[in-house]
């Protein structure tokens, strides 16, 4: 008998556990379905129908085509000459690094000529620095003057160079 009581009570016991989990997920699956239909519903009533506006027109902007491929042809004269002065810059910097190296080579004595071709190769490092700075700056000159004369046309950006059709 008492074997019986305890077993009807083990019985019991899982009967109700099994009640209360199936009783949190019915709850938990109401909210669920309440709060999805919620957030349906919101999304349904914010919605609102198209509503049209006047188009406007902006004022028409003549554009002087003339003035613009005038400043691009000044654009590109001014990078081409900074390229051939990068070239020319270059092309020297390494006639001379020949030279050093080939005069270093001539020294007997191990630590006078590893001096020297320590500083031949320094002195073509910091003149191919020079030369790219240079470059450089005559780049962004030539883009800088273009954007200028660009407005001054009334073009809009020419979208040929993102970063520096819109410096200004």
């Amino acid at each position: 008998m008492r074997i019986k009581n305890v077993r009807q009570r083990s019985i019991k016991k899982i009967k109700n556990n099994i009640m209360k989990k199936i009783f949190i997920l019915v709850i938990l699956l109401v909210t669920l379905t309440i709060g999805t239909a919620g957030i349906a519903l919101a999304e349904k009533t914010t919605t609102s129908p198209l509503t049209t506006r006047p188009l406007t027109t902006k004022p028409t902007v003549v554009v002087n085509i003339s003035c613009v491929a005038q400043a691009i042809a000044t654009r590109e004269s001014s990078i081409e000459s900074a390229y051939n002065t990068y070239s020319n810059a270059i092309s020297s910097a390494l006639t001379a690094r020949a030279s050093s190296l080939a005069q270093a080579w001539t020294i007997t004595d191990k630590t006078a000529r590893g001096q020297a071709i320590k500083t031949a190769w320094s002195t073509y490092s910091k003149a191919v620095k020079v030369a790219k700075q240079a470059h450089n700056v005559a780049v962004k000159k030539a883009w800088s003057d273009f954007v200028t004369s660009r407005k001054v046309c009334k073009a809009p950006t020419t979208g040929e160079n993102i970063q520096a059709d819109n410096i200004n």
